[in-house]
């Protein structure tokens, strides 16, 4: 069952995700800030994949994404918002992917899926 962590200020959005992954066979954690840190609840859950919202102008986002990568952890890390510099802000980061939002579920729930099956051939 793959593990995955979503980080989501939206509280709809966020039950519809974690309805439809659990759904579809997926261990969902929501991620909205935690004592312990991203990195330390990543190992705790054992995540294979982070979705991380991009929420105003990504500060939070690289910030996360930054701590992930210096706590060693490999991952998938997808970026998730409104922003129509999404994709660029996505290669600039090095983010494995991003979805434009609004988005449709089946769009994401393929993005994800493809990032899955992409981390399971290099690994």
């Amino acid at each position: 069952m793959p593990v995955l962590i979503i980080h989501q200020t939206d509280k709809d959005v966020l039950d519809v995700l974690n309805l439809i992954f659990k759904i579809e066979g997926f261990e969902v954690h929501p991620f909205n800030g935690y004592p312990v840190g991203l990195a330390s609840y990543i190992h705790y859950v054992k995540a294979d994949l982070v979705v991380l919202d991009y929420y105003m102008n990504g500060t939070e986002c690289k910030s996360l994404l930054n701590e992930i990568r210096a706590a060693g952890e490999d991952l998938p890390v997808i970026v998730a918002g409104c922003s129509s510099s999404i994709q660029k802000f996505s290669t600039d980061y090095g983010f494995t992917d991003y979805i434009e939002m609004p988005f449709e579920v089946a769009y994401f729930y393929e993005k994800v899926v493809s990032c899955l099956a992409h981390k399971a051939l290099h690994h």
